[in-house]
């Protein structure tokens, strides 16, 4: 698996959504680090995606699953996310995704 790592502020607001019609890469990773507590949305998205709350540490407290147009809020708890294409799902062990992570953190 591949890991994308969204740094900046831009690159954070505008998430997976740079690739609008086109389908989610099933190889790749999309890492959040360093967030203030906020919300997740998926507008703008043609399938659903996988996102991961991490907390400071680099751990995962919650994973769902989340529909186009679909928000969820965050608190201060989340500090890290991760996005990937639902259709990867299978392919993903969770534990290793935490340790694969925990460098980025």
């Amino acid at each position: 698996m591949k890991v994308v790592v969204f740094r900046t502020p831009q690159e954070k607001e505008t998430g997976l959504r740079i690739f609008g019609a086109q389908p989610i890469p099933t190889d790749t990773l999309f890492f959040f680090p360093n967030l203030a507590p906020g919300y997740v949305t998926t507008e703008g998205l043609h399938e659903n995606i996988i996102v991961g709350f991490l907390n400071e540490g680099g751990y995962l407290y919650a994973v769902y699953e989340m529909r186009p147009g679909e928000r969820r809020n965050f608190d201060a708890l989340t500090r890290h996310i991760v996005e990937f294409s639902a259709l990867a799902a299978r392919r993903i062990d969770l534990f290793l995704l935490e340790d694969m992570l925990r460098r980025y953190v």
